[in-house]
Parts: C-alpha cells; structure tokens; sequence
C-alpha cells in the first residue's frame, strides 16, 4: 500500500531564489572578473551567464535577449582575458596579432 501525503510540505521555490542560490555557488568556486573603469557589475555578468547556461543558449543571444547587461562583445573580450589570459581567436593590436 502506498501513502499519499495529505498536504504537500514541501517548501516552494521560486526562479528567483534558484538564481540567487546558483549564483552564489558559482561565486564561491570562481574569482571576480576585474571590472576597474567598466560600468557594469559582477551581477549583470553572472545575470548573462546563467541566463545562457538555463536556456541552452550562447551568451550572444543571451545578451540579445537582456537588457542593461554587457554586449555579447564585451562579455567574451572579459572572460577570455581571465579565464585564458587574453582571446584565444587572437586580437589585432597596431597591426600586431596578439595569441
């Protein structure tokens, strides 16, 4: 015979708080992204970076979709210079090619 509760216990949650508990374990295993002399936050990052990973998107459409969050540009050009130390595509600076 199986039981059936009577009224479901079970704490309710909302996307909200899933984002904000994502979020602040993904805080805690990477660094802060150097942001000195940007105008946008570790949060609008964060915002992009779960917004792609939930929907299965690129981070370019995830900035598309978004407002008041860093161009797709921005936010590649950034991790790439702290995850890997620079675009791993190469960048052209005064004609030089930099790894």
């Amino acid at each position: 015979m199986v039981l059936h509760p009577a009224m479901n216990d079970s704490p309710r949650l909302g996307s909200d708080q899933v984002h904000h508990a994502a979020e602040d374990l993904l805080k805690e295993s990477f660094p802060e992204v150097a942001l000195e002399g940007y105008s946008y936050t570790q949060d609008q990052i964060w915002d992009v970076l779960l917004y792609a990973a939930v929907h299965r998107i690129s981070i370019k459409a995830a900035c598309d979709r978004l407002k008041d969050v860093p161009s797709y540009h921005w936010m590649y050009t950034v991790l790439a210079e702290q995850l890997w130390g620079g675009p791993p595509w190469g960048s052209s600076k005064g004609g030089e090619t930099m790894p």
